[in-house]
């Protein structure tokens, strides 16, 4: 009998728990303006992010992988209950590539410190003048609001977004911020990667679809000159 303690049936167990608010015990979803703020920027965005949602579950549920649903489950909203003790990030450190973590090459880090860039300059330049950047780790419920609010705005892709996560997701992890509060944006990060993955499949066929579709003019040519002569 095949062991259920597989690495893929580990990393489907994860998903399905954190994927479920009810499942965090140091976070919850708050009622103030920022929850009330993102879920309206959820509902209504350039992406279409709920509809790809749905779109993802349905997808996912024919393949019995229902445990990317963290979107339509409002994992985005959860926040913490009580914000713990967190290691400090300096923002020299960060540019000087003193925080890459394990199997992350200079290039990634590199990525990351761009990407923080454009943060500073754009969306969050109020910022620039401090180099502790624990606020991007303590407030980041309010952090994402910004980003998506910003991204939808300036009419980012949704893999704009996705890669601000996933920057956010580093200053947590540095921070070391509380391992829920990592899952939150782990599963969140996922299912923007699995939407991402069906657009990008359905390119693909709509490019078969175009390739077969299309006549050359000679072709053309033959065929209405049939078309005339009966």
């Amino acid at each position: 009998m095949p062991s259920r303690f597989t690495p893929q049936n580990v990393k489907d167990d994860f998903y399905d728990k954190y994927q479920n608010p009810k499942n965090y015990k140091t976070l919850k979803i708050k009622v103030n303006k920022t929850t009330k703020d993102l879920k309206d920027i959820f509902n209504n965005n350039i992406w279409n992010l709920k509809d790809k949602a749905l779109k993802l579950q349905q997808v996912t549920k024919a393949e019995n992988n229902e445990y990317y649903n963290s979107w339509l489950n409002e994992v985005y909203l959860l926040d913490y209950i009580k914000v713990p003790k967190m290691k400090d990030i300096n923002k020299n450190d960060f540019f000087n590539l003193k925080y890459k973590t394990e199997g992350n090459t200079d290039g990634t880090e590199l990525k990351y410190i761009s990407h923080f860039k454009t943060w500073i300059n754009y969306i969050f330049p109020e910022q620039v003048k401090f180099n502790n950047l624990n606020w991007f780790c303590t407030h980041q419920n309010e952090i994402l609001l910004k980003l998506m609010m910003a991204r939808n705005e300036k009419n980012n892709a949704l893999e704009t977004l996705r890669k601000d996560i996933n920057l956010l997701l580093h200053f947590l992890k540095i921070a070391e911020a509380g391992e829920e509060i990592i899952n939150k944006y782990k599963v969140l990060n996922l299912a923007l990667s699995k939407i991402n993955d069906i657009r990008e499949g359905e390119n693909k066929i709509n490019d078969i679809r175009e390739d077969k579709a299309f006549i050359n003019y000679e072709e053309l040519l033959k065929l209405r000159n049939n078309l005339y002569n009966g």
